[in-house]
C-alpha cells in the first residue's frame, strides 16, 4: 500500500471527527438538535462545518400557563 494513501485516509478520518465535535458543539450554542448535526457532519464534513457556521440562532419560546 501506498503510505500516501493511509495519511490520506486518516486526515479524512480527522476530518471527520473534528467536523462532528464541531457541528456538535456549535449547534447546542444555537438551540439546534446536535444528534442531526453530527450525523450530517460524519457523512459530509465540510458541507456540514460550512452550513452550521453560517446558521443563525434559533429561540426557544415559552409556553405561559
Amino acid at each position: 500500500m501506498d503510505q500516501g494513501y493511509i495519511l490520506g485516509n486518516f486526515i479524512f478520518l480527522g476530518l471527520r471527527i473534528v467536523g462532528a465535535i464541531y457541528c456538535g458543539n456549535k449547534a447546542v450554542e444555537l438551540n439546534r438538535p446536535p444528534a442531526g448535526w453530527v450525523i450530517f457532519a460524519i457523512l459530509t464534513p465540510i458541507i456540514a462545518m460550512i452550513a452550521i457556521s453560517f446558521s443563525s440562532k434559533k429561540t426557544k419560546w415559552h409556553q405561559e400557563k
